[in-house]
């Protein structure tokens, strides 16, 4: 088998993928062997397959929005903010509740509900 050295790999880079080797019960270099492998085949499969490459695309847009959204939800916020948010989720209820009516109860959603069960079961 050939031998291949790398240097000047970043902290972070070699951290996650330590983390990953670790997570995986692989030594760091099997890690980079199955990333390389694994970055091979995607390499080849978008080559082949145009709309392969279109849905990976889509995913890493939809990965990167995700990884935004959930560091923004994480970032620190003041009381303020807190309470703008609430009011704001408190108006919409209200709008939607003139629009459409009073929301209903749970509880006496699953009361029909067990009620109309029991109806077909013993009748």
């Amino acid at each position: 088998m050939a031998v291949l050295h790398v240097r000047n790999v970043p902290d972070g880079l070699y951290e996650r993928i330590r983390a990953r080797a670790q997570a995986e019960r692989r030594s760091i270099g099997g890690e980079i062997i199955t990333l390389l492998e694994q970055a091979v085949a995607l390499q080849i499969a978008e080559e082949v397959d145009p709309a392969y490459a279109e849905f990976r695309r889509r995913a890493d847009a939809l990965r990167q929005q995700a990884q935004e959204w959930y560091e923004e939800r994480r970032r620190p916020r003041d009381p303020h903010e807190y309470a703008a948010t609430l009011e704001g989720i408190f108006q919409r209820a209200r709008e939607t509740a003139e629009r459409y009516g009073p929301f209903p109860d749970s509880l006496d959603l699953l009361h029909e509900g067990r009620e109309e069960r029991a109806g077909r079961l013993w009748s």
